[in-house]
C-alpha cells in the first residue's frame, strides 16, 4: 500500500497505559487508534464533527496484522481511505505508520454498514455518502 493513496492521516497520541508488559502498544489499544482515523475521515467527508447521537454508520468487520511493535517512543499516525462502496457496506483499509521512519507497524481492514437506528436493520449506502466519498477519494 503507498502512503499517498491515503487523504487522512490522524496523528495519535501514545499514552503510558497504552503499554503492555514489552513496552510495546497493546494490541486492543490499536484498536481504538484505528477507530479514531475511522471517525477522522468520516469528519473530513461530511465536513462536521461526529454526532455519535445521530451516525448511521456501524462497524462489523476489522482484521488488522501487526507488522512491527509501537514503542512509546514512535511518533505516528492512523492512515484512513476507503477503497470500495457496496449496496450496504464500505470497505476500508488503515495503517497504523510511524510517522519518521515512514514505516508501517499495523495494518487494518475494516467494513462499516448503515443501520437503522430504531429498527437495527441495515440500510443501503446513502447516496450522500457515496458521493462525499467517491468526490474525496477522486481528489488528487
Amino acid at each position: 500500500m503507498n502512503l499517498l493513496d491515503f487523504k487522512v492521516s490522524t496523528p495519535i497520541q501514545i499514552r503510558m497505559n497504552d503499554l503492555d508488559s514489552f513496552n510495546h502498544v497493546n494490541n486492543g489499544i490499536q484498536a481504538n487508534y484505528l477507530d479514531q482515523g475511522r471517525t477522522s475521515y468520516i469528519e473530513k467527508i461530511t465536513g462536521r464533527p461526529v454526532d455519535w447521537s445521530t451516525l448511521d454508520l456501524v462497524l462489523v468487520h476489522v482484521s488488522l496484522d501487526f507488522v512491527e511493535p509501537i514503542l512509546y517512543s514512535d511518533t505516528i499516525a492512523c492512515y484512513t481511505r476507503v477503497t470500495s462502496i457496496g449496496t450496504k457496506s464500505i470497505r476500508l483499509a488503515q495503517l497504523i505508520v510511524d510517522t519518521q521512519s515512514k514505516r508501517i507497524k499495523t495494518k487494518s481492514e475494516s467494513v462499516v454498514v448503515r443501520i437503522d437506528r430504531n429498527s437495527l436493520e441495515t440500510l443501503p449506502v446513502s447516496e450522500e455518502y457515496r458521493d462525499k466519498i467517491n468526490q474525496f477519494e477522486a481528489q488528487p
